[in-house]
């Protein structure tokens, strides 16, 4: 009888070690800033209007993260094959089965989901409720994915061309050549494509490249050392981060001019924007700082936790409970 007692209770005590910590839930009538901290694995959630904080303490390993929609993260971890979709007005996840190898390049796009497959060099397309579509394989290791309205642009890790894919069928339709570890852009209306990169071997990247998808050739380069990785467009300007001299450069999307520049945080990796207000992870500090762009200044800096690796914007809700 006491053999059986105790083993009730030792099984007890295992079933709630196994369960998965409460985390706290992120209503969505909230406007939040996510940063994604991948040391401690955790996610510091800031309210972009009152500047209080919420902490998850993420039972399990990530590397990067996407915003499905205003109430599902996805969470991702390159030695992993599961993605964990989190709910954020719960607190609760359910896993994907994705395959191991995506960590970075990650799209969404309306209804669809796109992943670079590092492992198996493919890129995989999936519905937001985590059902694999379609997947296609490309010619070397996929890195960054960039879209326009009826293709995707997949920059190689170790190749200096972008692969062009049709956005539905995943067909392969050409390649541009790039310069080499092309990593981070974005697409204007214009159809212009404006990657930066850390550069590859003892090179270290100083400019950005921009293309013209219509021609498909090299329109012109702005200098940004050094290595230009993250991009924001707001009204008619481009913002851009050099993590490696922790400068934030405004330039004109037009004349490709640099307006304004400032000396941000140690290490910035990441930039997300809410209203006016610019957010920069800064790596080394731990922090969040933000800059106000009407007058090009830090106006706030927020202690986060252990390697703020990427952020996440989330718009609140009106009218949500």
């Amino acid at each position: 009888m006491k053999r059986l007692i105790f083993g009730t209770i030792l099984l007890l005590l295992m079933v709630s070690c196994s369960t998965e910590p409460t985390l706290p839930k992120i209503p969505l009538s909230k406007s939040v800033i996510a940063s994604l901290n991948i040391y401690d694995q955790s996610i510091t959630f800031i309210d972009a209007d009152t500047k209080e904080k919420m902490i998850w303490e993420v039972p399990h390993p990530f590397k990067s993260g996407i915003l499905l929609s205003n109430d599902k993260l996805l969470l991702l971890n390159k030695e992993s094959s599961k993605g964990y979709v989190y709910q954020l007005s719960t607190g609760k996840s359910k896993e994907w089965e994705i395959g191991e190898g995506i960590e970075t390049g990650l799209l969404s796009s309306k209804k669809n989901l796109y992943l670079a497959d590092q492992q198996t060099n493919k890129i995989k397309m999936f519905n937001l409720d985590g059902k694999r579509l379609k997947e296609t394989t490309v010619e070397h290791t996929p890195f960054a994915i960039f879209e326009n309205q009826h293709h995707l642009y997949v920059s190689y890790l170790d190749q200096p061309s972008i692969a062009i894919l049709s956005k539905n069928q995943l067909e392969m339709e050409g390649t541009i050549p790039t310069h080499d570890g092309a990593a981070g852009g974005f697409i204007t209306e214009k159809q212009e494509l404006w990657l930066g990169g850390h550069g590859s071997g003892v090179h270290i990247q100083e400019d950005i490249y921009i293309y013209d998808l219509t021609t498909q050739q090299l329109k012109a380069t702005v200098h940004a050392p050094l290595m230009p990785i993250d991009f924001i467009t707001k009204d008619g300007k481009v913002y851009v981060l050099s993590h490696g001299s922790n400068i934030l450069r405004e330039i004109d999307s037009n004349s490709h001019q640099i307006l304004r520049s400032i000396e941000v945080g140690a290490n910035p990796f990441s930039m997300t924007l809410y209203n006016n207000n610019l957010y920069i992870s800064n790596y080394d500090a731990n922090e969040v700082e933000i800059i106000d762009l009407n007058r090009f200044k830090k106006i706030d800096t927020i202690p986060v936790g252990d390697g703020p690796l990427q952020l996440i914007a989330r718009e609140g809700t009106a009218n949500a409970k």
